[in-house]
């Protein structure tokens, strides 16, 4: 390669680092906003999740309280 061919394929090699720096940069705060809303729906259906436990462990106890006064009823007969 000539000196001049070097120089050229140099400075197409810089244009493109300069392109892709100016899309990273372009492109990070879309990455970041689709992030934090991921998150937002990640945070709710965890939150949705723990809910339907709680509701599950309030049926089983409620299941085993009926099942402790139906046992103290037969006794009483």
């Amino acid at each position: 390669m000539t000196d001049e061919q070097i120089d050229r394929l140099f400075n197409i090699l810089m244009t493109e680092r300069r392109q892709l720096e100016e899309l990273n940069i372009k492109y990070q705060e879309e990455i970041k906003n689709l992030n934090e809303k991921h998150l937002i729906q990640w945070q709710s259906l965890q939150s949705q999740k723990a809910k339907e436990k709680i509701k599950e462990a309030e049926k089983s106890d409620t299941a085993k309280a009926d099942a402790d006064t139906a046992l103290s009823q037969l006794d009483t007969l």
